[in-house]
């Protein structure tokens, strides 16, 4: 299980006003001594912390050299990126579904889907920096070695992956305060609070992907997979078995 607090780094610098000294420091939990030192930090001085260090330190930042050098960096439309993520999304679900009862995916599909990540990105609607379709390509190329168990295990990772979505769905914490007694016949606050967790779902992945109503659903019922099998709290677990209890016993939709 990921401790999202985990995740994150906070850095500081010399900072002169009393009141930017405190709010930085209750957000990185410095005691009063450590808050001291912050208006007093040498040029390319900080103070670092992460989530799971039992405490912040102090470190020095390389000086950078005196002659450096500028280059233009590669833009891209996102619009064009939620597009590309749609389509090829589609495309691998589809070869996906059509070896999902053999042990060894074939060549043809796997190959296939890489010659249209390929095409797709010089595509004008769906044209994106090369680092994106290398990525995509190398994580479809990885999951097509998976032997068939493995792939059923994994598709949900697929989706994450192809979307980046790990960091999305962080954001999406489902406000739950206990655990129902029965999640199989939940009350009307626990679906109150499912319906805010994917509707909350659904407002992140918009900025990540266009796509129609049902590949939305499908993905969201991945994503629910994913949070069973590695869920960032107890509380994303519940939500994501909940919900596809409800699906399988014919809600048709999370």
């Amino acid at each position: 299980m990921v401790d999202s607090e985990s995740l994150f780094t906070k850095i500081v610098l010399r900072l002169p006003d009393e009141d930017d000294i405190k709010a930085v420091g209750s957000a990185m939990s410095l005691s009063e001594q450590q808050m001291k030192q912050i208006p007093m930090l040498p040029s390319g001085y900080a103070i670092v912390r992460q989530g799971n260090w039992l405490t912040a330190v102090q470190t020095l930042v390389d000086k950078a050299p005196s002659e450096y050098f500028t280059r233009d960096l590669e833009t891209y439309d996102y619009e064009k990126l939620k597009n590309f993520r749609a389509e090829v999304l589609k495309k691998c679900m589809q070869a996906n579904m059509r070896n999902a009862k053999r042990e060894k995916f074939v060549s043809q599909d796997k190959d296939g889907v890489i010659a249209y990540i390929d095409k797709k990105s010089e595509e004008e609607d769906y044209k994106v920096a090369e680092h994106h379709r290398d990525y995509i390509k190398g994580k479809w190329i990885e999951f097509c070695e998976y032997g068939r168990e493995q792939r059923h295990q994994f598709t949900p990772y697929l989706v994450m992956d192809i979307l980046s979505f790990y960091d999305g769905l962080l954001i999406c914490n489902p406000k739950l305060k206990e655990i129902p007694e029965d999640i199989r016949h939940p009350d009307k606050n626990y679906l109150g609070v499912l319906k805010d967790w994917i509707d909350r779902m659904e407002e992140i992945l918009v900025s990540y992907v266009t796509c129609d109503v049902e590949q939305l659903y499908d993905i969201i019922y991945h994503i629910c997979c994913y949070c069973i099998d590695n869920p960032p709290s107890d509380s994303y677990r519940i939500c994501a078995t909940s919900m596809l209890l409800m699906y399988n016993a014919g809600a048709g939709n999370p």
